[in-house]
């Protein structure tokens, strides 16, 4: 933070060292001023408009067992009713549904979590861990 006064009085010194106190209260700026101001005229500040979303990750841990990381942000729109489940179908997974993939492998979801991350912890992640599931599996003679 930088001040720029045309008469210095020793007077706003207390005044000075509270702004400090404050700035030094702030995080560090993420964004160049003309991305803040590309942000701000697409409205991407609007506490009611679209988020900005982590992408999802998927993570194979050998065999069947994979992890699928989704933007909570990205979830909660979708059921707010902000966004389509096309919408979240094509920003999440890019038009195919990894769920479907996986139930049809015959994987069902054993544990989730909520995992902080993003740019100053402002998206978190949803983290679904799925294996198999002999149940969700269709039976094959192994002689065939």
């Amino acid at each position: 933070m930088t001040l720029f006064e045309r008469e210095p009085s020793a007077q706003r010194d207390a005044e000075y060292e509270r702004l400090n106190r404050i700035a030094l209260g702030l995080p560090q700026p993420q964004l160049e001023g003309y991305q803040a101001r590309s942000w701000h005229r697409q409205g991407l500040f609007d506490p009611q408009g679209k988020g900005i979303y982590l992408g999802t990750t998927f993570t194979t841990k050998g065999g069947f067992n994979m992890s699928i990381s989704i933007s909570s942000r990205m979830v909660l729109e979708l059921l707010a009713g902000r966004i389509t489940q096309e919408q979240f179908q094509n920003y999440a997974f890019r038009g195919d549904n990894c769920f479907e993939q996986q139930l049809k492998a015959g994987c069902t979801i054993q544990t989730a979590r909520l995992e902080k991350g993003g740019l100053d912890e402002d998206d978190d992640q949803l983290v679904f861990e799925l294996e198999p599931d002999w149940g969700a599996r269709p039976l094959r003679n192994p002689k065939l």
